[in-house]
């Protein structure tokens, strides 16, 4: 979806922005955590949340699909 850490089937190389940063940082706790970890998923809006004045424009409107993608899905409150 963006970069080279945000979606499926990214998940290697060095990030390309900061938003891809933020996909990596999701993307190592998932490694740690587990899939679909509620933990994670809060990390990775509020790394969005705080760093959405940083991002170019079209990094913002991916970030807001993000945003809004892990904000309304299910998640694992035990993980």
């Amino acid at each position: 979806m963006w970069g080279n850490w945000c979606g499926p089937g990214h998940g290697s190389g060095t990030p390309q922005d900061v938003l891809d940063r933020g996909c990596q940082i999701h993307h190592k706790c998932y490694e740690d955590k587990g899939y679909f970890s509620c933990s994670c998923d809060w990390e990775l809006v509020a790394y969005i949340n705080r760093n959405f004045h940083r991002m170019g424009l079209k990094e913002k409107i991916a970030a807001a699909a993000i945003k809004l993608y892990f904000s309304n899905t299910v998640c694992n409150p035990l993980k």
